[in-house]
């Protein structure tokens, strides 16, 4: 890709096309449903965007019957078909944990047990169930740096609570994500 490389283990998308369906993205079809319920992790930062008319869908998820549209901005992270946002400096590292269940979404930055962001989904994805993720901007220009995404489409999985307990308890789910008798 022009747009895309890679240093470091840091995929670095600096997306400066403006033509009307310029894009950069990477999907990928999960087991998601809405009632069971996803989450999403991602560490980003976002050096620079410029909005020309046009949002700015960085990672999208779709749960076989909703959607919803972040974007990771240098000033804010903002969930696009819900209209909210929340102010922040997008320019340093942050991680993202974005959770999906039944007509909700919540944002936590930092592992903060507090979102940032919560709202109701409610655009439809038909029966789709994927997740999508880079610089979607088409007419808007954006540079931003992933270090890593993963998904869980098994669940809401939010931010763990601080302890002070020495020795805690810990459990751990795996499952056989790829069918191939493979612990993941």
């Amino acid at each position: 890709e022009s747009y895309a490389s890679v240093s470091g283990g840091v995929l670095h998308v600096n997306d400066n096309g403006t033509a009307s369906e310029n894009k950069v993205k990477w999907a990928r079809y999960w087991d998601a449903t809405n009632c069971r319920g996803t989450t999403v992790m991602a560490r980003a930062r976002c050096a620079s965007y410029s909005l020309n008319g046009s949002d700015i869908p960085d990672i999208i998820l779709e749960d076989g019957r909703f959607s919803e549209s972040f974007a990771i901005l240098s000033d804010k992270i903002k969930a696009n078909n819900a209209n909210i946002s929340a102010n922040l400096d997008g320019t340093q590292w942050h991680d993202y944990r974005i959770t999906t269940q039944g007509t909700q979404f919540s944002v936590y930055v930092n592992e903060s047990a507090a979102p940032v962001l919560a709202g109701t989904l409610s655009v439809s994805a038909g029966n789709r169930s994927r997740i999508s993720f880079g610089s979607g901007s088409g007419a808007s220009t954006q540079d931003i740096y992933y270090d890593y995404v993963y998904a869980f489409d098994n669940g809401v999985q939010g931010p763990s609570t601080a302890t002070l307990d020495q020795t805690p308890d810990v459990s751990v789910s795996v499952s056989d994500i790829a069918g191939k008798g493979s612990l993941s």
